[in-house]
């Protein structure tokens, strides 16, 4: 018969007899059984001394004047050696890390709420300026409603929406920002001898002291924003403006060519050519345009072109007057190399068609609507 050798320890504790259960001490193998008991009701535990906990259901020893559950970690500094599988449970709520090539780990566990394996990041925020966000291996993601690359802005943060009109995309608002695409402000004048001084230095050829300038309708932006700023011919000549462009990057103020083109296109809804394009690219009468009675249309805008052309009015020079609003509208072309001889098309609130002027002056306050650049 195999001799079994044990060591039967006395143990002297504080335990009570009512705290420890009643049964047999049996001893199958070599070993110490424990004592089962609550181990906050221990009265002067002897260090060391450990017993299995029938709340906890588990181990706790007595150290240092402090209860330890065996198994128990607070995790401290470990180094991993395995693969820890989570299986279908998340960590969460870890602190804020102490080093910042952390944070983007802290992210990505805390964002794993919803166990899935294929999904790991489920939420993103970006800053309501619409920062695009970047991510790793130069990647870039654009975040919808958000992101500045969604949309269509001039410096001033301005939105505009794009109109494909035969094959030409446009801009479908009238410009209204107050400085040049790389953040250049435009003067504002607003005083008639201010906007005057553009004809003060003939030198019989050429006026030679321009500037660029723009305004707003009556000099009211609350009520004529909506039309679009008014701008001097300074605005669309690089020459004059030091090579800028106002329109939002990637647009510019359409050619002759251009606009002759967007008219007889127009035209061709009613009859041909720019004789019948007033019909075709405006809007109808109302917030935006006065009505008419003219003989056999009266004018009446039907935006049949999709261009949505509004009485933006204009502002004259020599003496400076504000004219027209919700009547005619100047649309600047930047073709045309001198003061005076400057292409613009002006839509008249009555009228069939459209009159290509190739004489306007650059002081001028006149409108301008932006076309993709080719």
């Amino acid at each position: 018969m195999q001799q079994i050798n044990f060591i039967l320890l006395i143990l002297f504790t504080t335990l009570s007899v009512s705290q420890l259960s009643s049964q047999h001490l049996k001893i199958m193998y070599d070993g110490v059984i424990i004592p089962k008991a609550d181990h906050t009701a221990v009265w002067s535990p002897e260090n060391g001394q450990m017993v299995y906990d029938t709340v906890s259901k588990s181990v706790w020893y007595f150290n240092n004047s402090v209860w330890k559950e065996v198994g128990s970690d607070n995790l401290g500094n470990h180094t991993a050696t395995t693969i820890l599988d989570m299986d279908d449970n998340a960590i969460q709520n870890v602190p804020d890390p102490v080093n910042a090539m952390d944070a983007v780990n802290k992210a990505y566990v805390d964002l794993d709420l919803d166990k899935d394996t294929l999904n790991e990041i489920q939420t993103l925020s970006a800053s309501v300026a619409g920062d695009t966000l970047y991510l790793s291996a130069s990647n870039w993601l654009i975040v919808p409603g958000l992101s500045d690359a969604n949309y269509i802005k001039d410096f001033d943060g301005n939105v505009y929406n794009e109109v494909d009109i035969n094959g030409q995309i446009w801009l479908l608002e009238y410009l209204r920002t107050t400085h040049y695409s790389d953040g250049t402000p435009i003067p504002k004048i607003e005083l008639d001898t201010d906007w005057d001084d553009w004809e003060q230095s003939w030198d019989g050829t050429e006026y030679t002291d321009v500037y660029d300038a723009y305004t707003w309708f009556n000099n009211d932006s609350t009520t004529y924003s909506k039309f679009g700023a008014l701008y001097n011919w300074g605005v669309v000549d690089s020459t004059i403006n030091g090579g800028k462009n106002a329109c939002p990057v990637g647009y510019e103020v359409p050619t002759d060519d251009q606009l002759m083109d967007l008219m007889v296109y127009a035209g061709s809804f009613i009859g041909s050519g720019i004789n019948s394009a007033g019909i075709a690219i405006k809007l109808p009468p109302g917030e935006f345009w006065n009505n008419s009675s003219n003989f056999p249309f009266g004018g009446k805008g039907t935006n049949a072109s999709g261009f949505a052309a509004v009485g933006s009015g204009f502002r004259d020079d020599s003496p400076s007057t504000f004219i027209g609003n919700k009547q005619q509208n100047w649309l600047w072309s930047r073709t045309g190399g001198t003061t005076r001889n400057i292409h613009a098309y002006r839509i008249w609130y009555d009228d069939w068609a459209v009159d290509d002027f190739t004489n306007r002056g650059g002081g001028e306050g006149n409108s301008i609507r932006c076309i993709k650049s080719e």
